[in-house]
């Protein structure tokens, strides 16, 4: 019964995101900027720990969208704080990403600490998404401090925009 409810949960969240109500003749191919807040949940898996971890992570985002085919380019800057690590973990993130049509990629870079230890890593990323919601495959590069691991070296990303700050029409 969870499971059903997860699932009409999802596919309600990337409808939502994907859908764009049109309340004109034509199609709009304009460009927008726009400031906006958003909000992310990561699934850590893969090696070196034998159990799985949850992130939580916000951030704040200027992106550039638009265009017949739907492409965005974004910088963001954020936090992504752990629900289920044995310690306090937090991590702020600054990051950059771009599409063409429904795929993306870009890279963050994250200091994750419990303030006792901390790494510093690279995060590339490749996905689905618009510049409203995105669906992400991270590995962790590692650079600093290898052998301080509070999470697992790959993620799964689901993220979406909250809300808008401020928008403005090219």
């Amino acid at each position: 019964m969870k499971r059903r409810h997860l699932y009409t949960f999802v596919v309600a969240l990337i409808l939502q995101a994907v859908c764009v109500g049109q309340d004109t003749l034509f199609l709009d191919k304009g460009f927008y900027e726009e400031l906006s807040i958003s909000i992310g949940y990561d699934y850590s898996f893969a090696e070196p720990n034998s159990r799985n971890y949850h992130l939580i992570e916000a951030r704040i985002q200027k992106q550039r969208y638009g265009g017949h085919h739907g492409h965005f380019g974004n910088l963001s800057a954020g936090l992504m704080v752990g629900i289920n690590t044995d310690k306090f973990l937090v991590s702020p993130v600054v990051g950059g990403q771009f599409s063409y049509g429904p795929f993306f990629t870009g890279i963050d870079m994250a200091y994750f600490t419990d303030f006792e230890e901390g790494t510093f890593r690279i995060i590339p990323m490749i996905g689905f998404g618009s510049y409203r919601f995105r669906i992400s495959i991270n590995p962790h590069i590692r650079i600093t401090n290898r052998d301080y691991e509070p999470i697992d070296r790959g993620n799964l990303t689901f993220s979406m925009r909250l809300f808008t700050i401020k928008k403005e029409k090219e």
